[in-house]
């Protein structure tokens, strides 16, 4: 009954999701699949490490543990703890960039680097260049929009749930990897932060809580400071 009443997530699951991550056709529903398990995860992030096997319940979320080693709340059900790790790892290694690129972010940079190249080159065509003139500095390239995407309205309300939700598992958790890794994702999602206010502005104050932390392997450290440059 409890199965039937909560979709259970497996690690077959999951594989099957990170595969799904690489068709355009695909991603839209992938990624609302996996922002909302990810929602889940980042809200259960010390559950799965309770011993107990009684289920228990929170105020917050209806969380659980069950005998059978399952745990999960309202939103979803975790089949056992291999298949929580493999969907948080695949959440916050991959969907940020995967995010990325079905934006297109790497072709329009590319696009952009290719015409700012090229009215450089029409501009200087049939002009010398005076002696003793310093090489003129290439035009600052404007930071992309994930809003110039035609494909940007359709998934926008997902990008910046998982864009919390991030926010609220770094402030979470304490593993040095999963820190990084986190850091990182944020600093691949800062243009979709940048036009949330709230959500830039405590971006950047966790990243600047991480780098001055007493204790914060120098590894971390240098992905928080990764961020705040790029913020």
């Amino acid at each position: 009954e409890e199965d039937a009443a909560h979709e259970v997530l497996t690690v077959a699951q999951v594989r099957a999701l990170d595969k799904d991550l690489n068709s355009a056709q695909k991603f839209p529903k992938t990624l609302r699949r996996l922002v909302k398990a990810f929602r889940s995860g980042a809200h259960l992030a010390k559950l799965p490490h309770k011993k107990s096997t009684d289920r228990e319940s929170t105020t917050e979320d209806d969380a659980f543990v069950s005998a059978d080693g399952s745990f999960g709340n309202a939103r979803l059900k975790f089949r056992n703890g291999k298949a929580y790790q493999a969907l948080m790892s695949l959440c916050i290694a991959r969907l940020a960039p995967a995010i990325s690129a079905f934006l297109g972010r790497g072709r329009a940079a590319t696009a952009a680097a290719a015409s700012a190249e090229g009215k450089k080159k029409k501009k200087k065509k049939g002009k010398k260049k005076p002696e003793g003139d310093a090489p003129a500095e290439s035009a600052p390239q404007k930071p992309w929009n994930p809003a110039d995407s035609g494909r940007w309205k359709g998934i926008a309300a997902l990008v910046k749930v998982f864009a919390f939700d991030l926010l609220h598992l770094l402030r979470g958790v304490g593993d040095g990897a999963t820190v990084r890794g986190i850091l990182d994702a944020q600093r691949e999602l800062l243009p979709v932060s940048a036009g949330i206010p709230a959500l830039a502005k405590e971006v950047v104050k966790s990243a600047v809580e991480v780098w001055a932390a007493v204790g914060t392997p120098e590894a971390t450290r240098m992905a928080a400071f990764l961020m705040l440059r790029a913020a």
